[in-house]
């Protein structure tokens, strides 16, 4: 009895876990903004669409919070702080809103894809963090800008390093009430517009 009870809360972690890899990966889909145009109709432009989307699920939280419930796929330590989707949440919309799309799309497939890959690797091979994880992160990097930017291929090259960099020590930077979700998403598209920044006043690009 004690043994198949055992079983079944395994069962019910690992698919919760499992819910939440897909459910993270699924942060791709948002990118369907850029292909919404501008003014969804007369006196209504999409970044409105956003901010309203921000606030329903900022509200949301604010009540959950309060009430003190855990939903199928939270941790056990969300109950009395922000959850990982608040944060997802406020982070893709400030990516959307004040940052440019080519750094965006490439940074929001990376935590979509590489932040799933690192929970599993460091379960089951640990030996494989962080080379693996920042390889491929790196390859989607590399990919986007050369889709998206007019970079050199120098500094396409400078600025897939850079962005890899801060996304894997993002993902491991343990800040107590900020998720991995949100900082994986900001501070890698951060250093790489503080870069573009640097370089465009320089008269560089």
């Amino acid at each position: 009895m004690g043994e198949s009870r055992v079983h079944g809360l395994g069962g019910i972690v690992e698919s919760a876990e499992t819910f939440r890899r897909i459910v993270h990966m699924s942060a791709i889909v948002y990118l369907a903004y850029y292909l919404i145009p501008e003014e969804l109709f007369p006196g209504f432009y999409k970044w409105y669409g956003v901010i309203i989307i921000m606030s329903c699920v900022l509200i949301f939280e604010a009540i959950r919070l309060k009430t003190g419930k855990v939903f199928f796929g939270m941790r056990s330590h969300e109950k009395k702080r922000f959850s990982a989707y608040a944060w997802f949440a406020m982070g893709m919309g400030i990516a959307l809103l004040f940052f440019k799309m080519q750094y965006v799309i490439p940074c929001v497939i990376g935590m979509a894809v590489i932040d799933p890959l690192i929970g599993e690797i460091k379960r089951r091979k640990k030996a494989l963090y962080p080379p693996l994880p920042s390889l491929f992160y790196g390859l989607i990097m590399l990919v986007g800008l050369l889709l998206l930017s007019n970079l050199t291929l120098l500094l396409i090259l400078l600025f897939t390093i850079i962005g890899t960099i801060f996304a894997i020590f993002a993902e491991n930077w343990d800040i107590k009430f900020i998720d991995d979700d949100f900082l994986m998403l900001i501070i890698p598209i951060l250093a790489l517009s503080t870069l573009d920044y640097l370089l465009s006043t320089n008269s560089i690009i």
